[in-house]
């Protein structure tokens, strides 16, 4: 178990708790609902610690941080669209050229990449 724990916190960044029984569980989890209920609206975070040291791999870091575009994902982008730009220039049906890119993520990307910024959205 502990093991188990240890890869999941070094390997995915999960945060686990512990606690010593049901009863303890439920305080737990009302406590971090209670929590949640209160907070306003808050920005997105990056989970982990992600460092990027070289253009290539700010690059990469840039592309697989829209939902649903890793790693894999955006190498391939970026290899087939040489740039950042050429990624976010291209059409959906151009983005579709890509392996493993279907509509959906092509709209997503496109959408990501050219829609106006929209404070509170």
């Amino acid at each position: 178990m502990l093991g188990a724990m240890v890869s999941a916190y070094l390997d995915y960044g999960v945060q686990v708790m512990r606690s010593s029984g049901p009863e303890q569980t439920a305080e737990i989890i009302a406590k971090i609902a209670e929590h949640e209920q209160k907070e306003k609206a808050k920005e997105p975070v990056s989970v982990g610690i992600k460092r990027a040291y070289t253009i290539s791999e700010w690059q990469i870091l840039v592309l697989s941080s829209i939902p649903g575009i890793g790693k894999k994902l955006a190498r391939s982008l970026i290899t087939h669209f040489k740039t950042v730009r050429g990624v976010a220039m291209a059409s959906t049906d151009e983005l579709m050229q890509v392996e493993k890119i279907g509509k959906k993520k092509a709209e997503l990307v496109h959408r990501v990449l050219n829609e106006e910024f929209k404070d509170g959205e």
